[in-house]
């Protein structure tokens, strides 16, 4: 547990880094290349079926390779299937009038996920064999790498749109040494046949819903809100987004090995020194004080902040919950339709009180009450 918590937090560095360079080219950029992402990620569960967790007992045999082969063919095909119909769309619409999205960086950053998809498969191999220490050398180089890449990136680049391009080059480099380490191999003639790719849909269904929600959400939170107010609002939500992702590897985790009362506490007092780290920098000042640095001009919803990272927590409880229900019922066809429910619970919130702070709130509230609902009906 303790190996998953420094993992967890290593983790996020990419991201944190990510977010400062973008910082240095103004709110616009900001928010552009955060919904660009966001448009990039929007089916990237889907596509690897969601960090391949249903495949852990598959991983841990001397067969993984075969696995690892289909999945990244059925990657490939579904990733380039999904820029091509975005490429499409975005050709047929009014350019002008999408104002938060990038189609140059969104083919940027879909080649980097497509590249990065690789990478994870083998991080799941490892994780699924108990190779712990691989698992961790993978993580910290590959997170040592994309560090130094976007801090490089940052200080020679003039132009923001630049950035995916070190992005891209951290991607292979990754690629490059995972290959090394794990010695796969391209080529099974004889085998490829006795494997297929069944498990996992469901579920990448569900978070790939979630993800595609929020794109909608940040699409269409700028025609229903001042844009001011908006952009505020959206420097406040991606500056908490990493605090939010330090609880990533928990889900994973909860599904390969269950949650017992030790487990329960070590990850309930881990979230609460997180809050209370991410609360207490803010509150001094520390977090404005860093950003004035990087530019001057760049602000932040002060109280959004706050409030987004109690709708974190609520996230990271949800997040265990669902790795439970998983473990223990062996499917996640319901959280499938739970996911679809609050998403539309959500957008209708957002249109009627246009206010995104009550429409994130109302997804995650609505996701926590099924788990609720469940714990008193049938685990009583």
């Amino acid at each position: 547990m303790k190996r998953i918590i420094f993992l967890s937090i290593i983790g996020v560095l990419p991201s944190l880094i990510s977010i400062i360079v973008s910082i240095k080219f103004g709110q616009i950029f900001f928010y552009q290349y955060g919904v660009s992402a966001m448009v990039a990620n929007a089916p990237l569960v889907l596509i690897v079926l969601n960090e391949f967790r249903h495949y852990y007992k598959e991983f841990a045999t001397q067969h993984w390779q075969l696995y690892v082969h289909e999945l990244m063919r059925w990657t490939i095909a579904t990733s380039l299937g999904y820029v091509f119909i975005i490429n499409i769309i975005y050709s047929l619409l009014d350019n002008e009038s999408i104002d938060g999205f990038s189609i140059s960086l969104f083919n940027a950053l879909a080649v980097s996920n497509l590249l990065m998809a690789f990478v994870t498969l083998i991080q799941a191999r490892f994780f699924a064999a108990d190779e712990l220490s691989r698992f961790a050398c993978v993580t910290l180089f590959v997170n040592l790498i994309r560090i130094i890449s976007l801090l490089i990136g940052g200080a020679l680049i003039t132009h923001g749109n630049h950035i995916v391009l070190f992005e891209i080059v951290a991607s292979i480099s990754s690629v490059i040494y995972v290959l090394a380490i794990s010695k796969f191999k391209f080529t099974f003639p004889h085998e490829r046949q006795e494997v297929k790719i069944k498990k996992g849909l469901i579920d990448a269904l569900a978070i790939a819903f979630y993800n595609t929600h929020m794109v909608l959400v940040m699409l269409l939170g700028p025609l229903l809100i001042n844009s001011r107010e908006f952009l505020l609002f959206f420097a406040a939500y991606r500056l908490t987004r990493p605090i939010v992702s330090v609880a990533s590897l928990f889900p994973n985790y909860i599904i390969k090995e269950g949650l017992n009362e030790k487990r329960g506490a070590a990850i309930l007092m881990y979230f609460i020194c997180i809050l209370a780290i991410a609360a207490s920098l803010n509150f001094s000042g520390f977090i404005n004080y860093i950003l004035k640095i990087i530019s001057s001009e760049f602000a932040y919803d002060n109280s959004s902040f706050y409030i987004l990272i109690i709708i974190g927590a609520i996230s990271w409880m949800n997040g265990v919950a669902s790795g439970q229900f998983i473990h223990s019922r062996g499917t996640s066809l319901p959280l499938l339709y739970v996911v679809i429910c609050a998403s539309i619970i959500a957008i209708a919130i957002l249109f009627m009180f246009q206010n995104m702070l009550l429409t994130l709130a109302a997804f995650e509230v609505a996701v926590l009450i099924f788990f609720l609902w469940r714990r008193i009906h049938f685990d009583s």
